[in-house]
């Protein structure tokens, strides 16, 4: 009993990193399919001292990292484990070059960093979720196996 609660607490953390934030708008939020609610996803940090530009441009990368694919990273923590998400802490984001076309110094340098700051951020929830349920289905199949008599004893 108490292997079956630990689990399902593994599995519950393993969902959490499978959470979709959905499509989000030009104002980078989206309505609640549930609730019927508007919330956004992406709110900048708008220091007073930061300008338009730099608001832009943090606010574009965040926006451009939620359209980031991490299934790469939650395979990496499912087969990799620990040294997945250390995989994931230490692999740099690449910026798409599409997104800095025709932009100001200013813009391309806030962007690059909000941008690598966001997708890293993902790559290592995505490897943790994937390292966590890769551990939690391991130890079902361990305790399916001792249910068996295949365990060691």
């Amino acid at each position: 009993m108490r292997h079956l609660i630990v689990c399902m607490l593994l599995m519950s953390f393993y969902s959490y990193g499978f959470s979709d934030p959905g499509e989000v708008d030009e104002d980078g939020g989206h309505y609640d399919q549930k609730t019927g609610e508007y919330h956004y996803h992406i709110k900048p940090d708008e220091p007073s001292d930061l300008t338009s530009v730099q608001s832009q441009a943090i606010a574009d990368a965040q926006r451009d990292a939620l359209q980031v694919d991490n299934n790469i990273w939650i395979a990496a923590g499912v087969f990799g484990g620990i040294f997945g998400i250390g995989a994931a802490m230490i692999v740099k984001p690449t910026v798409p070059p599409m997104a800095l076309i025709g932009k100001p110094p200013e813009y391309i340098t806030f962007y690059t960093h909000a941008y690598q700051a966001s997708v890293k951020d993902g790559q290592v929830k995505a490897a943790t979720a994937g390292c966590l349920g890769g551990t939690a289905v391991s130890i079902m199949c361990l305790l399916v196996l001792q249910q068996q008599g295949y365990g060691y004893y």
